[in-house]
């Protein structure tokens, strides 16, 4: 199921080949045939990259997810896990097992537990501090302070920065500040993932909304652990530039 971004199907882009970017694990599902879970994952096509942003709580249904959106496990080039919890990062390493050349960055932060169950499934992750290129075009913010600290993925296009989030617990407002910043934007096409604020009162929430709309960010795609109040306050502010999420949406910038 695609979704329209900006009204369009298609826009501009700064790279020679789409952005295409899948849901493939989520609360939700947007097909019957896709496992809704408590999780987030997103495989990224940006050139010849294929990235899989998060890997979602259970290895079984992200695999099973994938195969039903027709990603094959060995066609993934990099994984970008965003923070520490389990909900992100344990379908790993039950996809590291069908991708032996898989390339994995953490967060230099993450406990020596979780490293060890990379090594257990012959992962040696990249350890992340600072801001880093993972492909063409595509980023790690690096390290962005939270309780837990978080990396969000960046992929640049002409049309301004698409910003991929697994929990925003360092703040969504500040996942997109450091984007800015590194990447030298004014324009953020869309914020697409968890924005955790299912716990936040409508004030707050609306703080929220109001600083990333004066952040520049024209879309969002507000999923996982947003909350459904934070996400009928977000279709409220940005109207149809609010779009759905759900395991199984599909985004095309080109």
């Amino acid at each position: 199921m695609w979704v329209l971004l900006a009204g369009v199907l298609f826009g501009t882009a700064c790279m020679a080949s789409p952005v295409e970017i899948r849901i493939v694990y989520d609360n939700s599902s947007a097909e019957p045939f896709l496992r809704a879970d408590w999780g987030f994952a997103a495989v990224v096509d940006a050139g010849a990259a294929r990235i899989l942003f998060d890997a979602g709580a259970d290895g079984a249904i992200l695999l099973r997810n994938l195969s039903a959106m027709g990603v094959q496990p060995a066609s993934i080039t990099h994984a970008v896990i965003s923070h520490r919890h389990a909900d992100h990062r344990n379908g790993l390493f039950t996809l590291a097992l069908k991708n032996r050349s898989l390339k994995a960055y953490f967060l230099d932060s993450f406990p020596a537990e979780i490293y060890e169950l990379a090594g257990a499934v012959a992962l040696d992750p990249v350890r992340v501090r600072e801001p880093i290129e993972i492909a063409p075009g595509v980023f790690s913010t690096g390290t962005v302070p939270g309780d837990p600290d978080e990396q969000a993925l960046v992929v640049e296009t002409g049309g301004g920065l698409v910003l991929l989030t697994g929990c925003s617990h360092p703040g969504v407002a500040s996942m997109v500040e450091a984007a800015c910043r590194q990447r030298n934007a004014k324009t953020v096409r869309l914020v697409l993932g968890g924005f955790h604020l299912h716990r936040l009162s409508d004030e707050l929430i609306q703080q929220v909304i109001d600083r990333l709309r004066e952040l520049g960010v024209e879309q969002v795609a507000p999923a996982h652990c947003t909350g459904e109040r934070a996400i009928q306050l977000f279709r409220r502010a940005y109207g149809p530039r609010c779009l759905p999420a759900g395991a199984g949406r599909r985004f095309l910038i080109e």
